[in-house]
């Protein structure tokens, strides 16, 4: 029993610092070392948990470790390959691609960070982890998704919808807000953001991101499918992104405007015109009562009427003209009621 333990121990120590990668891949030298395995094979390429870099010192700077480099590199060639083998292994077909250990090695760094597994292996001081202690109660939710059949079906979506009281699409939402809000656990948010993205897209041989957005950088990054979790600020996304934010061209932005102009010359036409209608109305209110009717008409003492013909009236219709040569008639006791002249005399009869 100890000598097969031993040469157990042996022969995967030679590969303790691969990563999983499809036999023949391009990306195979820069997942697995060529001097340790021949990179057909399957069982040479193997991810194991001292594999799994969690914090973002480990992918650069003066304390970067080797196999976070490599682990940056093998799944960065991954993600764009879309390398696909088919082989046949003791009368059984089997179909290996790139995508599904790009999947793989990123569920395997957010298990073991977070919780300290990677199905068999297990970190039983996982609790003293500053990761754990500082995102536990935000993650735990994804716990069960995230290692559900993790190295059974490495390629299967099954983890993503799996448990009916949690969702890790979703819940795995809070958990990233959680390590994004910590400096050194950025590239971490970036890899469970990749692994919630790929649950929304479900690809198959190909996955890709947008040109810009480089998962293993200490920078959030920007995924489609993620928009709600992954939020950075607008100089991050690319100018055509900025461009087509707006929805609007400018031929629309310069119509508005110029409709815009119009409608306040309008409205402002409209108001001097009641105003002007109000300042009307004001001064013929102020116009004294009885003045706009006509005076009445006052002759002067020489002024005569026209003459109007009347029948058997000479001149004036209103009085008969005294003959010119009567004599003023006088009232006097003794006397009738009038005296006619001498001169006169009686008109002749006929």
């Amino acid at each position: 029993m100890r000598l097969s333990i031993a040469a157990f121990l042996a022969f995967f120590s030679a590969f303790s610092s691969a990563l999983e990668v499809t036999p023949d891949s391009p990306c195979a030298s820069k997942c697995i070392d060529r001097n340790d395995g021949n990179p057909s094979w399957r069982n040479q390429s193997l991810t194991f948990n001292d594999m799994l870099p969690c914090y973002n010192w480990e992918y650069s700077g003066n304390n970067s470790t080797a196999a976070a480099l490599k682990f940056a590199s093998c799944q960065e060639c991954q993600m764009k390959s879309g390398w696909r083998h088919t082989f046949v292994d003791n009368g059984t077909e089997y179909t290996e691609q790139d995508t599904t250990w790009f999947l793989f090695n990123n569920k395997g760094v957010v298990d073991w960070c977070l919780f300290g597994r990677f199905e068999n292996e297990e970190n039983k001081n996982i609790s003293s982890s500053s990761i754990y202690q500082r995102c536990s109660d935000s993650c735990s939710k994804i716990r069960s998704s995230i290692d559900y059949n993790i190295k059974k079906d490495p390629g299967g979506f099954d983890f993503c919808e799996h448990n009916t009281n949690a969702n890790f699409t979703s819940d795995a939402e809070s958990c990233a807000t959680c390590l994004y809000a910590n400096e050194d656990l950025t590239i971490l948010g970036n890899v469970l953001t990749t692994v919630q993205d790929m649950c929304e897209k479900k690809p198959g041989r190909n996955y890709t991101v947008p040109a810009n957005v480089s998962v293993y950088a200490a920078e959030r990054i920007q995924l489609s499918a993620t928009s709600s979790t992954a939020s950075p600020t607008s100089s991050s996304l690319p100018p055509s992104a900025n461009n087509s934010s707006s929805g609007l061209s400018k031929g629309v932005i310069a119509g508005i405007v110029l409709g815009a102009l119009v409608a306040i010359i309008l409205v402002l036409g409209l108001i001097l015109l009641l105003l002007k209608r109000r300042k009307n109305k004001a001064k013929v209110a102020d116009v004294p009562k009885g003045e706009g009717k006509a005076a009445p008409t006052t002759l002067p003492p020489d002024y005569q009427y026209n003459s109007v013909p009347v029948a058997n009236k000479d001149r004036y219709s209103y009085a008969a003209e005294a003959p010119t040569n009567q004599a003023p008639i006088e009232i006097g006791g003794g006397r009738g009621p009038s005296e006619l002249p001498a001169a006169s005399t009686p008109p002749a009869r006929r």
